[in-house]
């Protein structure tokens, strides 16, 4: 995997580079209840759900309280925004590897940042999941859905 070093956008607004780790799953109506079909997870095109996209230079404050904006990142090769939650089995399902992810590229100076939209997960539940899971990047309540 090859990332490319990125420069700050023109415009007043400063824009970074995003790579976006998305797990959408589907499930398909089944016209018939007695006939439900149950599917996996289904890929998507990154171009069509804009990874790699410009994003703002947003300000975030992750569950330890500390306040950081996207640009304090700008140092590194690339930012990882992964949404995730505490509540959702396919998050608990995948959380380990994207430990295993972040263990792997943050030494080739990729930053990961955790984000939960979730306004159900609770402070201490979260803490626990990132004690548990080792998630090591910034984790960030979004709620309001800023993100």
């Amino acid at each position: 995997m090859i990332f490319k070093k990125y420069a700050f956008h023109k415009h007043a607004t400063k824009a970074l580079p995003l790579i976006f780790i998305a797990i959408s799953i589907s499930f398909a109506a089944a016209a018939d209840q007695e006939k439900s079909v149950r599917q996996g997870p289904t890929w998507l095109k990154p171009s069509e759900h804009h990874v790699g996209r410009m994003v703002p230079d947003v300000e975030l404050t992750d569950v330890e309280s500390k306040s950081f904006r996207l640009s304090d990142l700008s140092d590194k090769t690339a930012i990882v925004l992964a949404f995730t939650n505490t509540s959702c089995p396919i998050c608990k399902k995948y959380a380990a590897t994207l430990v295993a992810l972040e263990k792997a590229y943050t030494d080739r100076g990729v930053a990961f940042v955790f984000v939960n939209p979730t306004s159900s997960d609770k402070p201490d539940a979260i803490r626990q999941a990132i004690a548990s899971h080792g998630f090591q990047g910034h984790y960030v309540l979004d709620p309001q859905g800023k993100f």
